[in-house]
């Protein structure tokens, strides 16, 4: 609601707004919320806390990260394609995303024979990280109203 409500005090359509919302509910929304999750989960297993990785596993768990971040990061693209008069914003953040989904495929490789508390932490840091990376690309090429 933070970010809404700032794009929509400087002018902002909440139309024009729609991909870059769902791409974020996505990639933080969940991708995130997961690795959070995950880079506790032995603490919440000795708990008996019920989060999705204690649920899913460490396994299924990455792999769900990886396709939050893959379909969120896919619509950062497209947010920055609909919207950049500059077609290098698209491009720098599609090499963005692509890079930290091929880190993802590694954290999935990691993990085939269970958790790795530090595939884990990279998930989780990584995809802050990312995040702003993303953000900053995107502030700096796109218009913020108009």
């Amino acid at each position: 609601t933070v970010y809404l409500s700032l794009y929509l005090a400087i002018g902002g359509d909440v139309a024009r707004g729609v991909p870059y919302l769902i791409s974020t509910c996505l990639f933080m929304g969940i991708g995130e919320t997961i690795a959070k999750d995950l880079r506790d989960l032995d603490n919440d297993l000795k708990a008996g806390r019920r989060t999705t990785p204690s649920m899913l596993g460490p396994r299924r768990s990455v792999y769900a990260c990886l396709v939050a971040y893959a379909a969120g990061g896919a619509g950062f693209v497209v947010t920055a394609a609909l919207r950049s008069p500059d077609v290098r914003v698209p491009i720098a953040v599609g090499c963005v995303v692509l890079l930290w989904v091929a880190r993802c495929v590694q954290s999935l490789s990691a993990t085939r024979e269970g958790y790795v508390k530090e595939e884990a932490r990279v998930l989780h840091v990584g995809s802050v990280r990312v995040f702003l990376a993303v953000n900053l690309l995107l502030l700096t090429g796109l218009p913020l109203v108009g």
